[in-house]
């Protein structure tokens, strides 16, 4: 957000549809415009990882519960702008989750010939605190 004269304010961000009418009945104006193309799915991407972000932080259920609502929302818009039916993604996790099984909590711990022999096939951040080494 960059101030651009005194009480008026540029957002360069996703927002949803009714904004401008709440805003409007609080008293605000606002002008947009409408982000398209590359620049849509930039803003698409980063508000994907806001949302992320605020579910990592949400502390309660009904936060984690609207959270993860607004991850759907973005998720939505995903299938939308790059024309995907969300039962094809919906499909693909099903296949995963057959081939790979359930996401259940394990933690794997892994020697060097079992990542070497592609036994795990993952792409791991090597400094990430996913990848540590066992005690």
């Amino acid at each position: 957000m960059t101030q651009s004269t005194q009480n008026t304010y540029r957002l360069h961000c996703l927002a949803r549809s009714n904004m401008e009418k709440d805003l409007a009945k609080k008293g605000c104006s606002i002008t947009t415009s409408t982000a398209q193309g590359d620049e849509f799915r930039l803003l698409l991407k980063e508000k994907f990882m806001e949302e992320v972000q605020e579910f990592l932080a949400a502390a309660t259920q009904e936060e984690i519960i609207a959270e993860l609502a607004d991850i759907h929302e973005v998720l939505h818009a995903f299938y939308k702008e790059y024309d995907i039916d969300s039962a094809v993604v919906t499909a693909y996790q099903e296949q995963k989750r057959v081939k790979r099984g359930e996401c259940i909590g394990l933690t794997p711990c892994l020697n060097k010939q079992a990542i070497i022999s592609g036994l795990f096939s993952a792409t791991i951040n090597r400094e990430s605190p996913v990848f540590k080494h066992a005690a």
